[in-house]
Formats: structure tokens, sequence, C-alpha cells
């Protein structure tokens, strides 16, 4: 894959590999564009993804925070990078991130579900709360948002929902 189409056409269908559930097809299409070109920001958000999936924190992070920095992968990047940092208990480091999407993308169930996670990790249950019900209204039919929700009802028992709003 030499000119930047084709390496971006190589990197997308990698993500498409993924997205179904294929991470060794993902990761030989995303490995076939990294070789020649070990900076294309749609490889590393690929193999950022994979990483991040398959444990690797150190690995993920300078991925995703490399493809987080190139217009075209940025938006995805930074969700998945918020969603790692978050995951991990970074909070401090995915705060301006979980603002930035919220402000930027309210609208989606993803960003919503990440929010929520973020609120839960501060101890901020009521803020959960909103966003796991956001994410309900959105997306129903998504598992991680009733899991979100599920998670804020066993925490809003014992932890009377105060807390800063994100």
């Amino acid at each position: 894959p030499g000119s930047e189409d084709a390496r971006r056409a190589g990197a997308q269908l990698a993500w498409c590999e993924l997205r179904l559930g294929r991470p060794a097809a993902a990761k030989a299409r995303a490995d076939r564009v990294l070789g020649p070109f070990p900076d294309d920001p749609h490889g590393r958000l690929v193999r950022g993804a994979l990483r991040a999936e398959a444990g690797d924190f150190p690995g993920a992070l300078e991925d995703l925070r490399a493809a987080e920095g190139h217009v075209d992968t940025a938006p995805h990047a930074s969700l998945r990078l918020a969603a790692l940092l978050v995951a991990h208990g970074r909070l401090r480091e995915a705060a301006p991130r979980v603002r930035a999407l919220l402000r930027r993308r309210a609208q989606e169930p993803a960003v919503r579900l990440v929010a929520g996670w973020y609120a839960l990790g501060r101890g901020d249950v009521a803020t959960a709360r909103t966003h796991a019900e956001a994410a309900l209204r959105l997306a129903p039919e998504l598992a991680a948002a009733r899991a979100l929700a599920s998670e804020v009802a066993a925490r809003s028992h014992g932890a009377g929902g105060a807390g800063p709003r994100t």
C-alpha cells in the first residue's frame, strides 16, 4: 500500500475486520499498512484498538495517542483513548477527553457510556445515572448501556449519588 488512498483503504479494511470480530485478520491488514508506513494514523488506530483488547495498555496508549493527533482518526482515537484511560483508573488523564467528547458528540451512545463510567470512577452516581439513561434512550438494545445502568443502580443503594458533574 504505497499511496495515501491505498493505505487508508487498507486500514479501513482492518477496522472492518476488527468490528466484525476478526482480530487476526485486522492485525494482518494493519501490519501490511504499518510495515512500510509505521506512522500511518489509520493503521495506528486499528493497532491501538487491538492492543487494548489484548491487554497491552502501554502499546495501546502509544498508538491511540498517535492516531488522536491526526484529523481523520482523532474522533475514534479520542473515544477509544478516553475509554481505555477510564478503564485503567486514570481519571485525571481521561477528564479533558471526556469533557471534549461530551461537548462535541453527546448524542453518541458510546460517548455517554464512557462519560458514565468516568462519573462512576469519580464516585458521582447521579451524573453516571444521567449518562446511563441517555445511552439507553439513544440505543436501548445496547448491552453495554444496560450494564452501566445496572452498575449505577447497584451503587445508588449505598452511594447517595452526590458528586461533581462532568
